[in-house]
């Protein structure tokens, strides 16, 4: 049959990518401003910006220049986001594709053909590709869309095309038919024969035409009516072909020439007709229509026209369709019947149309938002005439699919709303096609408040069914919806100040005469810069008129920061005029359009007649891991302070002394992006003052490696509670952690930031990931609810780098994402989500995610969800092609584990099933195709089968390659490295199980911040459920550290369990952080009947920190005591206090931030049965006392003792752990010793500080060294007392050398009498070997002290014998291998090696090695790597001890010993003692070090391979003479 009108459908346009979720935004960090102005100065100017652009750096650029700014990273083929200098984001999102990304950069569509070098011809930039023949017999096309292609050969060898922009004419190649090929931007493909007349048509080959087809990824199908269709592996469709036509060129003479005919599309009289079509295996036959051809009415030429169109990846909440009123039940998803591929309305007379336009509304992003506009877009190209013409907007409730897009459906639904109508007509002679806009900002915001996650568009022309003039067509690429937002600034929370207030107090605190400092967190949901409005008024105050306050035009900093101002004392005291007075404060932020919620008020009091806290001054920028100085200067009124103690983040206390004035300069290296430094005056006498607190930002030196949250460059484990045997929380494991278990810290315990509920029971459930999801250099975390409360919602918390805890209670620390957000093209949220990092390889700051998602119905994908540019801005989810890694669909069954690798990211695959375990690396998605490549590895067909595990990637050993962690029942952890992968080639790799260890999680764990202010009712237990009841002598305090904490009155404030957190008849271990205001109260306690079964408190007398065991349970028992050093218990200091009890070898220790500080005996155990006590203890049967003054925070309990990390060894000689080598020695009488501390900076001449005694009682010690034999990192002294071997071990902390009570190493040491420290069999801990008294024998003693515990010793072991002849023995790993080896001297004066052969637990020694003769020529060897190659060289003083010669090593790494020849590298050295060699200057070589006199004097090492040189020396003071016995690691005994 002849049809006049048949449809003609278009290529489908592609699925928009959808909007961005622009929240918070992570920001660069912000200066402090000087404390001397009422408003201080804001940040420094922003630099601009480079490389891609998220959200947050779009409106700092755009602020900063004027103009608007499009953030790069956010965009994505239909979108794109844009900052304005008026502080609004505009997003615009188009119905189908713009542009495509090539070589990692933005190419506009263009589909114009061009010719190859090979030969071949392609489109010049578009989304799918397609190559088209050059001629001959090959393949006419190859359309390829990711991994799936589809290929048609014609059935007759073609010409060489004539290209035309998009257009590839082969002439003739039947005569008198030409073939013309048209590709569209998006790679749509339509070829049409063009029979030129009568005779042609007869040609027996167009009777069928015969297109031989190939496939890949997709399968052909066709229905009845000649519809083809291709499908994907999960039966999607992904390719279509609307039932080909032919058409002929008939005209009407009122036609203009442009609606003639043409190889493009019909005219509007044109006569045609359907074309037959038949699928076989590898063939498409089609049928043209005999009788279009031969009827007489038919005007040559005729079209013959079959076109396939891609399917575009992308939501369901993108689509458009345009039906038809004479095509009733026609599905138009994403098509048109318009007879050139345009949209239409209205009616012609012959077609009556609407159009239904569908677009994301991103309404988690929008909440809350002022939607300044939202205007849809769209380009009239043609009208039936100049006479403007309504068309309505309308908004149904109905939503456009691809199932309903056909009149029959939208005929029966209502219209809904009018959004928006407009009168026009252009497209028509004297009225140019043109953009036409409809404002439909009112039905946006109404979609944001239902939570309509997809708006379709009804354009329906007003009287379509009567008006025939009111037809108009429009581009179908020209869709647009706009939406220009902004959400005003967070409210400011968390405010603090400095001194320390609390800010909502019953009773403001009172600060003495000094200036103050306000703080306040400041963020915007859209990040950029910010204005902060602080106010500070009177309390008294009703007007509120400001005393001080900021201008925000000129207090400006960046989103994420801290903002400050200072108050100066003189403003604070001229508003109080000599009286106590109380001021109130209160802060605003504005991003410049639009001020938030003014913050709530705080209070504190004023008090010009007490001595203020020192005047501390930040630098004005600072960076993580990098020394920053702050200025401290005296209080404003008082006595100069002689010195101060300061802490940062509440680590270990330091002393810095003052100058007269009481001026110092404190240098501190930030560990976080916030940092707080509390710096408190002490007097002359030691009497504590009044503290400054400093609250500055620091920028991450460097992009933490992918799943560091600690800082020190390793990988750490996260794993989420409230499984595994776990409690609730985000449970982190250092990554470098050893030994049997890992002591977890729980990041989450302050909650998500959402519930306000600051409980770590908000991540129950949750799958949790790490990353730079706030666009810093830190590793965050991104928590997903799959299931329960919140279910599809995700959220993002900014990390502090440290490993501390999460305050995601704090503005700008949290950002949520939406379940609209992360819903995947059929509406299902994701069954598990990963980090997919940059695998578009956009370079984006933010990394993307990736994840599974479907349901029985449509089937389960493995789902992309790209960021657009800001930390929570998952939108426009797409499914990738790709299979399982056994080929099928069955996503459902696979738990993915992602870790981010240098090549890209890396994803592990396990089938819990059946135990299949792959390994995925180089991921690259292609978000227009979906498709997704990696190189695939195979690690196990069977790995833990069916095991109940949760999963955590991440290159563990900084090897390149990923490993797997694993956490199971019990909090099992097991880390699995992977090896044997050959980059960039698939195969197979190993997969090796390292030791497993516990995670070690507390029992029970109050973290004491249950509330803002009053007295304590609950405190809540987040790991068990041993809730404690307090009393009216405990109330809740912020603005500290801890914010909130809980004061103790120190006159009856308790808080007591029903019953016992632990059984002191086993093993325990508890933990607080402890800020005292008075010593001697009970910290922690737990009761027995009659007295306490342990105590833990501090000394009023001498200041320590004490843990007692009573030995029975009666009213005075015998006590057992752990005493740290004296003055290490400080007021106002926050200390970490860590009390660990081991049954079995009847020892307690005391840890003090850390650092195994005492420990004592207690053997006698009893059960004390009653509650655990917070602030006082028993004393009595029905008494209490002992009650704690100050503030104690996160108190924790375990059943268990607990282990501490080996720290990273520093130079042996660095005693106090800043990581130089300092000077430890005994006094002259040997009673005493002394530490005289390395102030050397990099690159700068040697220089000491004031030398310090440590402590007295050493008389009796003889044959001392150093070596750290406990293994925590710091150098403990080892010495001899008689028979015995004793360790005291170091305590230091930076600048304050400590050593702990002795522990006794075992008795019949003098059958040893030559010794010195070297880890002999590699097990990681420092043993010692000797020599028998007969010099006969080398014997072992392994040292088996456990990770964290006290020192301890194995059996001695010989290793050989016939050792007689041998002396000026050196212990050094000659040839490279990683054990240390033994030199000596024989009796004829040659220089011996034995390579240490041992194995752990096992010593051993090889066949010793000659290095030559004439050793007697050096009678003082030692050995260091003098000039720096990497080898243990030889070096020494010459007879006369005047001249320091060297002896290179020449052994290669593992190789057979050998030496090259002396060289003599200085002399002057015939009057000087004491000699040795130690890096002291930090350069990494060993420099000379000796006594001349009194003096002590440096040589700097200068050498260079091969070049051994010294410089000139430098002294480091007199007085050296006072010094004897000097401890260094001992190289030769």
């Amino acid at each position: 049959m002849l049809l006049a009108h048949p449809p003609r459908r278009s290529r489908r346009g592609r699925a928009v990518a959808a909007g961005v979720s622009l929240g918070l935004l992570a920001a660069s960090v912000a200066s402090l401003p000087a404390p001397a102005a009422e408003a201080a100065s804001s940040a420094p100017a922003a630099k601009p910006a480079t490389g891609p652009l998220g959200v947050d750096r779009a409106m700092t650029e755009a602020r900063r220049t004027g103009r608007p700014v499009e953030a790069t990273a956010a965009g994505t083929s239909t979108s794109t986001m844009t900052a304005r200098p008026d502080g609004t984001v505009e997003l615009t999102q188009t119905a189908t594709p713009t542009r495509t990304r090539i070589d990692g950069q933005w190419r506009t569509l263009d589909p114009t053909l061009v010719h190859h070098p090979d030969g071949s011809i392609t489109p010049t930039v578009t989304t799918n590709q397609v190559r088209l023949s050059p001629g001959g017999t090959g393949p006419l096309a190859e359309l390829t869309s990711g991994d799936r292609a589809l290929t048609l050969t014609a059935p007759m060898a073609l010409p060489a095309p004539v290209l035309s922009g998009p257009t590839a004419t082969y002439p003739d190649v039947l005569p008198d038919v030409d073939l013309t090929v048209r590709v569209t931007a998006e790679g749509a493909f339509s070829h049409v024969f063009v029979v030129k007349n009568r005779h042609a048509a007869r040609h027996p080959k167009l009777t069928t035409l015969d297109l031989t087809t190939s496939t890949r990824g997709v399968t052909l199908t066709a229905d009845a009516a000649g519809n083809i269709t291709g499908r994907d592996r999960t039966g999607h469709p992904v390719l279509t072909a609307p039932a080909p036509t032919m058409w002929d060129s008939t005209t009407d003479h009122t036609e203009r020439p442009t609606a003639a005919s043409s190889a493009a599309a019909p005219g509007r009289a044109a006569r045609s007709a359907p074309i037959g079509v038949r699928l076989s295996p590898g063939t498409l036959r089609l049928f043209p229509d005999r009788e279009l051809f031969a009827a007489p009415a038919t005007v040559y030429p005729v079209y013959v026209d079959p076109t396939f169109n891609w399917t575009p990846v992308g939501p369901k909440m993108s689509g458009w369709a345009t039906i038809s009123y004479q095509h009733q039940s026609t599905n138009f998803w994403k098509d048109t019947p318009d007879l050139i591929g345009r949209m239409q309305v209205g009616n012609s007379g012959s077609q009556r149309s609407q159009t239904l336009v569908n677009f994301p509304i991103p309404y988690s992003t929008l909440a809350g938002a002022e939607i300044h506009d939202a205007i849809f877009k769209i380009t009239n190209t043609r009208s039936w005439n100049c006479t403007a013409k309504t068309v309505n907007i309308y908004a149904p409730a109905t939503t456009l699919s691809s199932s309903n897009a056909t009149w029959n459906h939208w005929e029966g639904v209502a219209n809904g709303p009018l959004a928006a109508s407009k009168s026009f007509a252009y497209g028509y002679s004297g009225c140019d096609a043109a953009t036409v806009s409809f404002d439909i900002t009112g039905q946006v915001e109404a979609d944001v408040a239902a939570q309509k996650a997809t708006r379709t568009l009804r354009m329906v022309a007003a009287n379509e069914a009567s008006d025939t003039q009111s037809w108009k067509e429009f581009l179908e690429t020209s869709p647009t919806l706009t939406i220009r937002y902004n959400h005003k600034p967070n409210t400011p929370t968390g405010m603090t100040t400095s001194p320390k207030t609390t800010c909502a107090a019953a009773t403001p605190t009172i600060v003495g005469d000094g200036s103050v400092s306000l703080y306040a967190p400041v963020s915007d949901r859209n990040g950029g810069t910010v204005g902060v409005s602080f106010k500070l008024w009177k309390t008294t105050d009703s007007a509120q008129t400001a005393v001080a306050s900021s201008d925000p035009n000129l207090l400006t900093y960046s989103s994420g920061s801290t903002a400050v101002l200072v108050v100066p004392v003189a403003t604070l005291r001229t508003a109080a005029a000599g009286a106590v007075t109380g001021f109130s404060w209160k802060v605003q932020v504005t991003d410049f359009r639009t001020p938030s919620n003014w913050s709530a008020t705080c209070r504190f009091t004023f008090d010009p007649t007490r001595a203020g806290p020192p005047e501390v001054t930040a630098p004005v920028e600072s960076t993580i891991g990098q020394p920053a100085n702050f200025t401290v200067a005296p209080p404003a009124t008082g006595t100069a302070p002689s010195g101060y103690v300061y802490q940062l983040n509440a680590g270990a206390p330091v002393d810095v002394p003052a100058d007269g004035s009481g001026n110092a300069t404190i240098a501190v290296a930030p560990t976080r992006f916030v940092n707080t430094l509390t710096v408190t005056s002490v007097s002359a006498g030691g009497n504590v003052g009044e503290s400054a607190s400093i609250t500055f930002n620091a920028d991450p030196a460097a992009t933490a490696a992918d799943a560091d949250l600690t800082g020190d460059g390793v990988a750490d484990l996260l794993t989420v509670g409230a499984a595994n045997g776990l409690p609730s929380g985000l449970w982190l494991g250092k990554g470098d952690a050893e030994g049997t278990a890992v002591t977890g810290t729980d990041i989450g315990a302050r909650g998500n930031g959402v519930t306000g509920d600051n409980s770590p029971a908000d991540f129950d459930g949750a799958q949790a990931l790490t990353g730079r999801f706030t666009g810093t250099g830190l590793q965050d975390v991104l928590t997903y609810h799959p299931t329960g409360a919140g279910a599809g919602s995700a959220g993002v918390l900014r990390a502090n780098g440290d490993g501390s805890v999460i305050q995601a209670q704090l503005s700008g620390n949290q950002y949520s994402i939406g379940p609209d957000q992360l819903l995947d093209p059929d509406g299902n949220q994701p069954i598990q989500l990963a980090s997919a990092g940059d695998t578009r390889r956009l370079d984006s700051p933010y990394p993307d995610l990736i994840g599974t998602s479907g349901d029985p119905t449509n089937g389960y994908h493995l789902t992309y969800h790209p960021n657009l540019g800001a930390p929570n801005g998952y939108l426009g989810a797409f499914h990738t092609t790709a299979l399982t890694p056994t080929g099928g669909t069955d996503w459902n069954n696979w738990t993915l584990a992602t870790a981010q690798l240098t090549a890209g990211t890396a994803m592990f695959l396990w089938h819990r099933t059946t135990g299949a375990l792959h390994l995925w690396t180089d991921l690259t998605v292609d978000p227009d195709t979906g498709q997704l490549t990696y190189q695939p590895y195979v690690l196990s067909a069977a790995w833990n089968v069916g095991a109940n595990l949760t999963l955590r990637a991440a290159d563990a050993d900084n090897n390149g390659t990923p490993d797997l962690w694993t956490t199971g029942t019990g909090g099992a952890v097991t880390l699995w490295k992977v090896t044997t992968l050959t980059v960039g080639v698939p195969g197979n790799g190993t997969l090796a199980a390292q030791p497993t260890q516990s995670l070690i999680t507390s029992d029970h764990s109050w973290q004491l911040n249950d509330a803002d202010s009053g007295a304590v009712g609950t405190a809540r237990d987040t790991a068990g459920t041993l809730h404690a009841t307090g009393n009216a002598g405990v109330t809740w305090n912020t603005g500290d550290m801890f914010d909130p904490d809980t004061v103790f009155t120190g006159t009856s404030g308790t808080l007591t369990t029903p019953t016992p957190a632990v059984n002191t008849n086993a093993d325990f271990s508890l933990s607080v952080w402890v800020k005292p205001t008075a010593l001697g109260g009970t910290i922690l306690s737990q009761d027995g009947t009659n007295t306490t079964g342990f105590r833990l408190y501090t000394d009023a007398a001498d200041k320590s920190w004490r843990f007692a065991m009573p030995r029975t349970d009666v009213a005075a028992p015998v006590w057992d005591v752990a005493i740290s050093a004296a003055n290490t218990a400080r007021l106002g200091v926050w200390t970490h206090v860590t009390v660990t009890y081991q049954k079995s070898v009847g020892t307690m220790w005391i840890m003090l931030n850390g650092v195994r500080s005492a420990h004592g005996a207690h053997s006698s155990t009893w059960s004390a049965g009653g509650g655990f006590r917070m602030g006082s203890h028993r004393t009595g049967a029905s008494s209490r006392g002992g009650w704690f003054a100050g503030e104690l925070a996160a108190a924790q309990t375990w059943s268990r003792t607990l282990t501490f990390s080996r720290a990273t060894n520093l130079p042996v000689e660095d005693f106090d752990g800043d990581g130089r080598s300092d000077i430890l020695g005994f006094s002259t009488s040997h009673t005493e010793l002394w530490w005289t501390p390395n102030t050397t900076v990099a690159g700068q001449p040697p220089s000491r500080g004031v030398s310090k005694r440590i402590s007295a009682g050493w008389s009796d010690i003889t044959d001392p060294f150093v070596t750290d034999y406990d293994g925590d990192g710091k150098s403990d002294v080892v010495g001899r007392v008689d028979d015995e071997l004793w360790t005291w071990s170091n305590a230091s902390a930076t600048g304050t050398p400590i050593v702990v009570a002795a522990d006794k190493l075992g008795v019949n040491w003098d059958s040893l009498p030559r010794i010195a420290p070297a880890d002999f069999d590699g097990d990681g801990r420092t043993d010692i070997v000797g020599y028998s008294s007969n010099n006969d024998e080398l014997w072992w003693v392994p040292n088996t002290t456990p990770v964290g515990g006290m020192p301890q010793r194995g059996t001695s072991k010989k290793v050989s014998s016939g050792w007689g002849g041998i002396t000026k023995q050196m212990i050094a790993d000659f040839n490279s291998d990683g054990k240390p080896d033994i030199l000596g001297r024989g009796s004829n004066n040659v220089m011996y090696v034995w390579l240490n052969t041992s194995t752990v637990g096992n010593p051993s020694v090889g066949p010793l090695v000659a290095l030559g003769t004439a050793w007697d020529t050096l009678p003082t060897t030692t050995t260091a790597d003098f000039d720096g190659d990497g080898r243990e060289d030889i070096v020494g003083f010459s007879i006369s001890g005047d001249k320091f010669w060297w002896v290179p090593n020449t052994t290669p790494a593992g190789g057979t010993p050998s030496r090259g020849t002396s060289k003599e590298v200085a002399a002057g050295f015939a009057t000087a003692t004491d000699k040795r060699v130690i890096d002291y200057d930090g350069d990494g070589r060993p420099d000379v070090l000796a006594q001349i006199g009194d003096e002590l004097w440096v040589w700097p090492n200068t050498s260079t391979p091969g070049n051994p040189s010294v410089g000139t020396k430098v002294s480091l003071g007199l007085a050296w003479n006072t010094i004897g016995d000097f401890l260094t690691e001992r190289r030769a005994f």
